[in-house]
């Protein structure tokens, strides 16, 4: 099997949320742990907002589509990766504000696991049957 490049993109990103999904769902009081040491770190923050975009200009640059197909949800997901690495860039306060209002208990934290489980297997599905 032969895959083009907006496949294997697709693919990493399911990796990518599997890699993240698994801990929050089945260790969430350690993961709550971790970040909350590294929110407190502005340049950790920065340096997430760098990987951000140039993880949306990957997908910016590979699904420029805008024709009402799969292709678009691609496209804006992409442009709200740009959104956010400038964000995070601009103001690493804000991810602290927002971490502390999003991931404040093992529930919340299990939540969004099983939400970002549920996203990779999207992506690795679309990406093998090439939609």
């Amino acid at each position: 099997m032969v895959f083009e490049f907006p496949q294997v993109l697709l693919l990493w990103t399911a990796l990518f949320f599997l890699i993240f999904a698994l801990p929050m769902m089945f260790a969430p009081h350690k993961i709550l742990r971790v970040l909350e040491r590294m929110m407190k770190n502005e340049d950790f923050i920065r340096l997430r907002g760098i990987i951000a975009l140039l993880f949306g200009l990957a997908y910016v640059t590979v699904y420029q589509v805008i024709d009402g197909t799969w292709g678009l949800l691609f496209s804006l997901f992409g442009y709200l990766s740009l959104l956010k690495g400038i964000r995070l860039i601009w103001n690493p306060a804000y991810a602290n504000t927002k971490f502390k209002r999003m991931y404040n208990t093992e529930g919340k934290m299990i939540l969004r696991g099983a939400i970002i489980l549920i996203c990779a297997a999207l992506l690795a599905w679309i990406a093998l049957t090439k939609i």
